[in-house]
């Protein structure tokens, strides 16, 4: 009959226990948590995150650099569609060269063209049409993705004044609005003492230009065909009106017209002056009651 040794093992389990803790904790190791994975298992799995977030990298890249060739660069938001509204006068070509001249000048920041809808500066491309016309209203608007409007009201122009061989239309106010592109039918002035004009500018006070277009209208309906101006000159206080056919006749802008057109008008009626009109060099009424003709 075998017998039971578990007493005898008992004692032997105490020993170990109290061996073991004995064992300084410095020497001790924890292998509860420890892993036993293949390595090489790992280095592959290891490799296949680099690749795939190195994929990631490059999708990411290759994302950005197609937003900002379309949001930029591709004909898409390329402005193709130009529409202005409100020309009158102004001849259409005119303000299509403006526009053209502004999206071909110097790109923003270097790279981007002021043809792409993104880069169109508004306020800058109003600036360029003003230094050229003076408009009662201008307004310019982008509509996605790529159409430019140019709403706009002009001014009534009254005026062509000349200055050497530079023609523009002013307004009631004297104001220079606009280079002349025709002007049939409006009073036509020389202005003989101005140097350079700027759009913009006013150039002659307003009650100047209304005693000339008062005077014109005046001097047209009393002395109806004997009255036909080419154009008037205008120096200081003097007012030459050159003729299409008789003499030239000179006014003073500080003498009131109708005095002035009236005196014209008994010259005109006499008959040593009425028989010789186209023969006459001039009427001189700048000398207030004296009228002086040759």
């Amino acid at each position: 009959m075998l017998e039971d040794d578990s007493s005898q093992l008992f004692p032997l389990y105490i020993y170990t226990f109290n061996f073991l803790m004995s064992i300084s904790k410095k020497y001790q190791k924890d292998y509860s948590n420890s892993k036993f994975d293949n390595p090489r298992v790992a280095q592959k799995k290891e490799r296949r995150k680099n690749r795939f977030n190195k994929f990631i990298y490059a999708l990411m890249v290759v994302g950005v650099v197609g937003v900002l060739y379309v949001l930029f660069f591709s004909p898409f938001f390329k402005i193709s569609n130009i529409e202005i509204n409100g020309l009158e006068k102004v001849h259409k070509e005119n303000l299509d060269t403006i526009i053209n001249e502004y999206q071909s000048s110097s790109r923003r920041f270097f790279l981007f063209s002021k043809t792409n809808f993104w880069f169109v500066d508004k306020q800058d491309l109003i600036v360029r049409i003003e230094d050229h016309y003076a408009f009662e209203e201008l307004l310019v608007k982008k509509r996605f993705p790529n159409k430019l409007i140019i709403n706009l009201k002009e001014k009534e122009s009254a005026i062509n004044w000349m200055v050497g061989n530079m023609c523009y239309h002013l307004d009631l106010s004297g104001m220079a609005i606009e280079y002349c592109e025709g002007g049939k039918g409006l009073i036509t002035i020389r202005d003989q003492t101005s140097e350079g004009v700027e759009i913009g500018e006013v150039v002659v006070a307003a009650d100047v230009l209304e005693y000339i277009v008062e005077l014109d209208g005046q001097a047209r309906t009393i002395l109806k065909d004997q009255y036909s101006p080419l154009f008037y000159e205008k120096n200081k206080e003097a007012l030459i009106v050159k003729m299409e056919a008789g003499p030239e006749i000179r006014f003073n802008c500080n003498i009131e017209v109708g005095e002035q057109v009236s005196r014209l008008d008994l010259l005109l009626k006499e008959s040593t002056v009425k028989d010789n009109y186209d023969n006459l060099n001039y009427i001189d009424l700048r000398f207030g009651e004296k009228v002086y003709y040759k």
